[in-house]
C-alpha cells in the first residue's frame, strides 16, 4: 500500500510538471503509474479525479491566455461523447480494455497524428464528441491535443485552453463513472496525495517551463510510453 501511493503521488508530480511545461504529455505519465500499481479498470476511472489538481492549478496559472471560443465548441460534445464513453467502459473486458489501450498509446507515440489535416473549418464540436468518448474508454483521448496543435494558438494559450476543456472533460467522466457504478471513496487516499502532488507539479512545471528543451523531452516521453504501452499488451495477452 505505501509503495502504491508512492508510486502514484510521485507520477501525479511528474505529470505536472511536464503538462506545465509543454502542456500535454503528462496524462501518459500518470497513466503509467495508475497502470503499474493499480488494476486498468480500476487506473482508468482514477485518472479523472487523480488529474484535477494539475488542471485547476494550470488554469489558473494559465488564465489570461485561454481562447474561450474553442472551449465552447468543445465542452457540450465532450459531455455526449463521455456519457456513451462510461457505457462501453463498464461492458468492456478488462484484457481486451488493457489491449486496446497499449495498441493507442502505442499509435499516439509513433504514428504522426498531428501531420493529419483536419477538413473541417470548426471542428472542436465533433473533437468534443470523440475524444470525450475515447477519453472515458480508454482514461485519455487522441484528438484534442494534436488538433490543439494545428490551431495559430501560441503554447500558452494551448496550456491554458487545454486544461479547461480536460477539467470540464473531467467532470463528465467522473459523473459517468459514478453512475455506472464506480466508488471514489474506495480510493480517498490516493486521491489527497494525488491532488497534493499535482498541485506542487503544476507550479514547478510553470517555473521550468523554459529550461528544458522540446526535443530531450519527446525523446525521453516516447520511450516511456513505448513501455508503458508494451506492458499493457503483455497484461492483455498473458
Amino acid at each position: 500500500m505505501v509503495v502504491e501511493l508512492a508510486v502514484i503521488t510521485i507520477g501525479s508530480f511528474l505529470a505536472a510538471v511536464v503538462n506545465a511545461m509543454f502542456a500535454t504529455g503528462g496524462i501518459h505519465l500518470l497513466l503509467a503509474s495508475t497502470t503499474a500499481v493499480l488494476p486498468v479498470a480500476i487506473a482508468i476511472p482514477l485518472q479523472s479525479v487523480l488529474a484535477m489538481s494539475s488542471l485547476a492549478a494550470r488554469v489558473w496559472l494559465f488564465r489570461t491566455h485561454i481562447h474561450w471560443p474553442l472551449i465552447f465548441a468543445f465542452v457540450p460534445m465532450a459531455a455526449v461523447g463521455a456519457y456513451f464513453g462510461a457505457l462501453s467502459f463498464v461492458a468492456m473486458d478488462e484484457d481486451l480494455l488493457a489491449i486496446l489501450l497499449g495498441a493507442l498509446l502505442l499509435l499516439m507515440i509513433w504514428v504522426p497524428i498531428r501531420h493529419f489535416v483536419l477538413p473541417l473549418r470548426r471542428p472542436f464540436a465533433i473533437i468534443g464528441l470523440i475524444h470525450g468518448y475515447l477519453g472515458t474508454v480508454f482514461g485519455i483521448g487522441v484528438v484534442l491535443q494534436p488538433a490543439m496543435l494545428r490551431t495559430q494558438l501560441m503554447k500558452l494559450q494551448i496550456t491554458g485552453t487545454l486544461a479547461v476543456c480536460l477539467l470540464m472533460l473531467d467532470f463528465f467522466k467522473i459523473t459517468g463513472y459514478v453512475l455506472t457504478g464506480f466508488d471514489y471513496r474506495d480510493y480517498w487516499v490516493h486521491i489527497l496525495l494525488a491532488t497534493i502532488g499535482g498541485t506542487a507539479g503544476s507550479f514547478v512545471g510553470r517555473n521550468l517551463t523554459s529550461r528544458v528543451s522540446e526535443a530531450q523531452f519527446r525523446l525521453v516521453f516516447k520511450w516511456l510510453i513505448t513501455v508503458v504501452a508494451l506492458r499493457l499488451l503483455a497484461i492483455g495477452l498473458l
